[in-house]
């Protein structure tokens, strides 16, 4: 172990290789962690001196224990993530919030795939989401993820509610062993991304930042799952649309969870609404949808005349919508039931196979905290929510 009190100044070359492994340029180091060019080149050369203060934000921004910066010739593996938010998909910048969870995630995957047998009584996977193509048509790799999720025999009309229809497509996709966690990143580090280009547990995430209500998760989890379909890892925004990949990907979501002719059908019997936003809400609605998906759907499927979308848009202050169908504080009230909150970010699955690992000595209950904040104290009253929740589902007797 180095002590960091008598190391003195951190080694040459090591704040360079962190940052370089974490894609970032100083540029975006000094504008979001507060310091000069010239400092940050100075301390990367060891020609100046660093506050340990300056220390600890550069480590927080790049994810990384203090004690790396001290390493001498520190190689630190490069974590590529594409970034499909871009016409040609670059390499994903990874700094603060986004670097934290990514890393967390690659943690959390190496653990499970190598306790996986450990639970396999316990854990019984229905199996995979099919495979698809951007070659495909749209409907035909619709087809498939919704006879997956077994959406037309429990239609978005039979939930009671948004929430528990969010909550049935999550244990659907984590029946298929599909990582699903809902976290707070940053603004600007898009709606979601997924690991799924390797062989190991696909792990998708959607940021509640960018994610406000119950509607649009559930078109960015399905966008997230087409990605994981197609073995696409990557960064992702269903709203930047010069992709490819994320033009198939929303094209498939919106497909899945509002069919053609399914759409069409409810629309001709909204077509005596006057209201351009009745009209719009009432789609929602009955989809459990956003009204910006809802809208742009009716445009793009003839049920309202090109160019609509952008008409409706337009109501709102600069183009931005923001859909709220019940009070502010409703979408961000905190349960007090601590399992609760847990399975609200890390679902179901998760929870039940880090307990379930802990129960076969496979892993201690600090190394659990360590990649997925869940205390000891907490870990029953985690394990125990989960399991309440397929059981309100109708998913713990598969």
């Amino acid at each position: 172990m180095i002590d960091i009190a008598e190391s003195g100044a951190p080694h040459p070359g090591a704040l360079k290789n962190v940052r370089e492994a974490r894609h970032l340029d100083v540029d975006d180091v000094v504008r979001d962690v507060g310091i000069s060019t010239e400092a940050l080149l100075a301390i990367e050369d060891g020609e100046e001196p660093a506050s340990r203060a300056v220390l600890k934000r550069l480590a927080k921004h790049y994810a990384v224990p203090l004690y790396f910066f001290y390493i001498d010739d520190l190689e630190l593996t490069k974590t590529t993530l594409p970034d499909f938010r871009s016409r040609a998909p670059k390499v994903a910048k990874l700094g603060g919030a986004l670097a934290a969870s990514v890393t967390r995630a690659y943690e959390i995957r190496d653990v499970l795939s190598e306790g996986i047998e450990k639970v396999e009584d316990v854990f019984k996977v229905r199996g995979a989401l099919p495979s698809l193509n951007v070659e495909m048509s749209i409907k035909s790799a619709a087809r498939r993820l919704r006879s997956y999720f077994r959406l037309e025999q429990r239609p978005a009309q039979t939930f009671e509610t948004t929430k528990v229809y969010l909550d049935w497509i999550r244990a659907r996709a984590e029946y298929a062993g599909i990582i699903t966690v809902f976290e707070t990143l940053d603004a600007e580090d898009g709606r979601g991304y997924c690991i799924a280009h390797d062989n190991q547990i696909p792990y998708v995430v959607v940021n509640t930042t960018n994610n406000i209500g119950q509607e649009p998760r559930i078109f960015t989890l399905m966008h997230e799952l087409v990605h994981v379909a197609l073995h696409k890892s990557g960064v992702s925004d269903p709203f930047a649309t010069r992709n490819e990949v994320e033009r198939f990907c929303n094209r498939v979501a919106a497909e899945v969870l509002m069919p053609e002719d399914a759409f069409l059908a409810a629309a001709a019997r909204l077509a005596t609404v006057r209201s351009n936003n009745e009209f719009v809400r009432s789609l929602a609605d009955a989809f459990k949808v956003s009204q910006q998906a809802s809208a742009l759907r009716a445009e793009l499927t003839g049920a309202k005349p090109e160019g609509f979308y952008q008409r409706w848009m337009s109501q709102f202050t600069e183009n931005v919508f923001s859909q709220y169908n019940f009070p502010v504080e409703k979408q961000i009230r905190i349960s007090k039931d601590i399992g609760k909150r847990k399975i609200a970010k890390y679902g179901t699955t998760l929870p039940i196979l880090l307990f379930e690992l802990f129960e076969h000595r496979f892993i201690g209950a600090l190394d659990i905290r360590r990649i997925s904040g869940i205390k000891p104290k907490y870990l029953a009253a985690t394990y125990g929510a989960a399991t309440k929740r397929l059981k309100e589902l109708g998913l713990d007797g598969e």
